[in-house]
């Protein structure tokens, strides 16, 4: 009996050494977080392509945009409407890069917590936090909410982890 768990668990041990990064996409908490930010992704890359169909097909309808009170300005709600209008002009790309995303899920909603760069074209702009709300839909994983900061200090991306 005991040969027997030797060969086991020397034939076993191999498996255990394999390498799991080329197989992350494989593991289901790494597919739930690559499903609930394919919405955040979609609506970072159409931006950059002022792809306004893009950028609304990450949202369910009626999502909300909370805009943070600033120098000379109040808190205020941007509907989805003037959001994907605003996307769709031309002009230099919105080219927003985020950082040390943390994500939360229950039950087909979760919360993701970026940092973010934000510039236009080659023009730094600002940086700041974005607060998604994501829903699961029958269509899968869209944003029902997004708030964010908006500053120009404390924009340091050094030493923390970009999402390509």
């Amino acid at each position: 009996m005991r040969a027997a768990l030797l060969v086991f668990f020397f034939a076993a041990a191999p498996l255990g050494a394999q390498d799991h990064g080329a197989h992350a996409a494989h593991h289901p908490a790494q597919a739930l977080h690559d499903s609930i930010m394919a919405p955040i992704k979609a609506m970072f890359d159409g931006m950059r392509a002022h792809d306004s169909a893009m950028v609304r097909s990450a949202f369910v309808p009626g999502a909300q945009f909370s805009r943070p009170p600033a120098p000379g300005r109040a808190h205020g709600y941007t509907t989805l409407d003037q959001f994907v209008g605003a996307v769709g002009r031309p002009g230099a790309p919105w080219d927003e890069q985020i950082y040390d995303v943390e994500i939360r899920e229950d039950a087909g909603m979760a919360s993701v917590w970026t940092f973010f760069t934000f510039h236009l074209g080659e023009r730094f702009s600002h940086c700041g936090v974005n607060a998604f709300l994501v829903v699961r839909t029958g269509e899968g994983w869209r944003i029902s909410g997004l708030a964010d900061s908006n500053r120009q200090t404390g924009c340091e991306v050094e030493g923390r982890k970009r999402v390509e």
